[in-house]
């Protein structure tokens, strides 16, 4: 979707709110020299937040812009790369009640992303401005990343009500190796009043690969707890080695829980798309894979 102040036709900018938001947020950690002498690694896969404060906001400084940027590539989609990933986004986020699960929400990249994309383009009138009422539960294992998503959803929460997007949001501690806490999770999850479920998903490629298949249990949970319902699973990833394992053990677990009602789409970016990192000024390269599992109700 062509916007100029998104894509200029050669190179992706992060809405201009959402990047004034991080560097704020960078300033009030003391995080800001950090983030502008960090030189970006060719594998792109970055340090893994962490519990802490510290790791947190590492993680904050040299990867929270980079997040950002692939979901919105995604979505923009300028060289139609990824099919119909974008119509379901838009379709889904046009109008009506939604209820969207950001796991793990880490300090807010994916979520924030999808939000500032969407105001930019209503202010654009490249969408249009109906009423939009999204309940987002967030949930992620580390109180500080936590803490963060909750500091920066709080102020950008006026901004996305000038255009009608008219946010809530609860979040809390989930374990993602945990089937007792994601099936709480999902119990509260969908007890939500809504039109529809959306479901994000990122950042589980960077943990050791050697700790996916503890994952499964709960990423079947999910989709198992959706299955009636009609809902969207997008999970977002850069384009690495362990992201196409991942995906590929996604693709397994919803070929053999879903009837032909449900579909299952995957793509992946190889070639770097160019963006400006708004924190140093820097052209950075990226890549993104996609993964889109959804239903509709018979």
């Amino acid at each position: 979707m062509d916007v100029e102040t998104l894509w200029d036709g050669k190179k992706a900018y992060l809405p201009q709110k959402l990047s004034a938001l991080y560097l704020k947020e960078l300033t009030t950690i003391e995080m800001l020299d950090h983030a502008k002498n960090y030189m970006r690694q060719e594998n792109e896969e970055g340090p893994v937040g962490g519990q802490g404060i510290k790791e947190t906001h590492i993680h904050f400084a040299e990867r929270f812009s980079n997040s950002c940027i692939r979901l919105q590539y995604v979505l923009i989609d300028p060289n139609e790369k990824f099919g119909n990933v974008p119509e379901n986004f838009f379709s889904t986020f046009s109008t009506g009640k939604i209820a969207l699960l950001d796991a793990p929400c880490g300090t807010g990249a994916g979520a924030l992303s999808l939000l500032y994309t969407l105001k930019e383009l209503r202010v654009h009138k490249k969408l249009p401005q109906l009423p939009l009422e999204i309940e987002i539960l967030a949930c992620d294992f580390s109180e500080s990343a936590r803490s963060m998503y909750s500091k920066l959803l709080d102020e950008a929460i006026p901004e996305l009500a000038t255009v009608d997007i008219n946010v809530v949001y609860t979040i809390r501690a989930w374990d993602a190796f945990s089937m007792p806490s994601t099936t709480l999770l999902m119990r509260d999850f969908v007890k939500l009043d809504c039109e529809e479920f959306f479901v994000l998903v990122s950042a589980f490629s960077g943990i050791d690969k050697k700790n996916y298949q503890k994952l499964d249990n709960s990423l079947t949970h999910i989709q198992m707890s959706l299955s009636p319902e009609q809902y969207t699973v997008v999970h977002v990833e850069p384009s690495t080695r362990n992201a196409r394992s991942l995906f590929s053990r996604l693709k397994n677990i919803f070929m053999l829980i879903f009837t032909s009602a449900s579909s299952h789409e995957q793509y992946r970016c190889e070639e770097r798309f160019l963006w400006l990192d708004p924190v140093n000024g820097r052209d950075a390269k990226s890549t993104v894979s996609v993964s889109i599992n959804s239903r509709n109700k018979a």
